[in-house]
């Protein structure tokens, strides 16, 4: 069967939240004061203090901006019943360093209300922003709930400290330092080759590579060589190049590229039957002027053969060979991706459509389901798949393929024109018969009292009573109506 596919990358320059890819930013670990199973934030305690210092990340740097919060604020994710309205406030002893070591202390009041029976607004963060902090201590001297002090915060409440660090690090002294990138060929280590589901098949894989002082970001290419060769005049069957010396790459004229601040990067594996090069190169900022500094790649040329290179991954089973697919992948910024793949019958109808984003890994379903002469009838609601083979319990790990069998009727046959387009025998033919989807599997389980996860807004998605699907009805005349 012929198989179709078609690779749309649709590069976006998204210049939102794009200010922070000016420089370099170095963020400590949020230190939050929040009572749970283990510990009680008690006034007067060392639990209801904390302290942020601001450290580098090591080279040379100038500071553009520094800036300081702290939050009190109500968890709306925490699971502690509370019966009635209130109004919570703290009282703050602040005490901060800049970076001369000079030391302010300055006391807060910060005031939240809690109103979880009314559709009222209410208050539910209160934030203290200063600025030039490199050290601060936050201690709680009172909590007051409803004007009446009490000694512990209550848990559905937290405080939160953070500091952000604008900078410019200097990269030109690394300029020549590419990344070491690991390599996962030949050796395929479960960390980098992926199987997301548990079904044997590799997913996806990650790359790694070093951190390269004063990097600000790093930039990903990668690149595709099919290693077919062309039936010989004895045999029908392809065959494969497994001779390295003689696949050329080229990077410059046919690759993909992501720019990310982190040191690692995940790629689905949706390609035919051969070879993925990559190399990764750093960027940074030369700290006079501030204009951004490439840095050399791990694989320096551009095109040559992928048996001069290291960094690569053998694709030996090609992404759904027996089906005809087309994938589509849409770019953002910081190495954000929005992957789309629809899967098509022998007649090129579209029966199922894949969709996954990488920064939220839950992977979307969608089918169309075709009547006896062909024409789109029924289309069932896109649904998240659940992946409960790997760990038992039911993850939103999931991976694009295609699934089988994913809506089905109750004799858990897949859902067909058999289930709509036919005669009812026991009412008037005019009338046809319309069976339910089975609740075990697709959207008809999400949209049932079965759906495993009931988490949070979860906990309000409808019952569709068996019908997750709208249907269209053809009238008899041959006008497509």
């Amino acid at each position: 069967m012929k198989i179709l596919k078609f690779i749309l990358l649709n590069v976006l320059a998204l210049l939102t939240g794009s200010s922070q890819l000016l420089s370099a930013v170095d963020h400590p670990p949020t230190q939050r004061m929040q009572t749970n199973s283990t510990s009680t934030v008690t006034v007067g305690q060392p639990t209801a203090e904390k302290t942020l210092i601001l450290t580098s990340s090591g080279g040379s740097f100038i500071d553009l901006d520094i800036k300081n919060s702290i939050v009190f604020g109500v968890d709306l994710f925490s699971k502690k019943f509370v019966p009635a309205n209130h109004t919570y406030k703290i009282t703050i002893d602040l005490k901060q360093w800049d970076k001369n070591n000079i030391l302010t202390q300055t006391p807060y009041t910060l005031t939240v209300n809690y109103v979880p029976f009314d559709t009222a607004a209410y208050k539910v963060r209160n934030i203290i922003y200063f600025k030039n902090a490199y050290k601060f201590t936050y201690k709680i001297t009172s909590i007051t709930q409803d004007g009446l002090a009490v000694n512990d915060l209550p848990e559905h409440l937290y405080v939160d400290g953070e500091t952000y660090a604008f900078r410019n690090y200097d990269f030109t002294p690394q300029v020549n330092t590419p990344p070491v990138v690991q390599a996962i060929s030949p050796v395929n280590s479960p960390s980098q080759v992926l199987d997301l589901d548990c079904d044997g098949a590799p997913d996806e894989i990650k790359i790694n590579w070093s951190q390269v002082t004063g990097a600000e970001e790093y930039q990903l290419e990668w690149t595709f060589v099919n290693n077919y060769y062309a039936p010989t005049p004895s045999t029908t069957l392809l065959t494969y190049n497994t001779n390295l010396s003689q696949l050329a790459y080229d990077f410059k004229g046919n690759c993909t590229r992501i720019t990310t601040d982190k040191n690692f990067y995940n790629i689905t594996l949706a390609f035919d039957h051969g070879y993925i090069a990559y190399r990764v190169r750093a960027v940074g900022k030369d700290m006079a002027t501030g204009r951004s500094v490439f840095g050399a790649w791990s694989i320096p040329n551009s095109q040559g053969y992928l048996g001069s290179v290291s960094t690569y991954y053998y694709v030996s089973t090609p992404h759904e060979i027996k089906k005809n697919w087309q994938y589509n992948a849409t770019f953002a910024e910081e190495g954000k991706k929005k992957e789309v793949v629809s899967y098509f019958d022998g007649s090129l109808r579209n029966r199922q459509t894949v969709t996954r984003s990488n920064s939220d890994v839950t992977t979307i379903v969608g089918e169309n389901i075709y009547d006896y002469q062909g024409r789109p009838a029924v289309s069932v609601l896109p649904v998240p798949v659940y992946n409960n083979i790997c760990t038992g319990n039911y993850t939103d790990n999931t991976a694009i393929k295609y699934y089988k069998n994913f809506n089905t009727d109750d004799t858990l046959k897949e859902y067909s024109q058999n289930d709509f387009d036919s005669d009812n025998s026991s009412a008037d033919s005019c009338h046809p018969l319309i069976t339910p989807m089975s609740i075990n599997s697709g959207a008809s389980k999400y949209y049932s009292p079965g759906n495993p996860d009931k988490d949070f807004q979860q906990a309000f998605v409808p019952d569709a009573h068996k019908y997750p699907f709208t249907q269209v009805e053809y009238t008899p005349d041959n006008t497509g109506r």
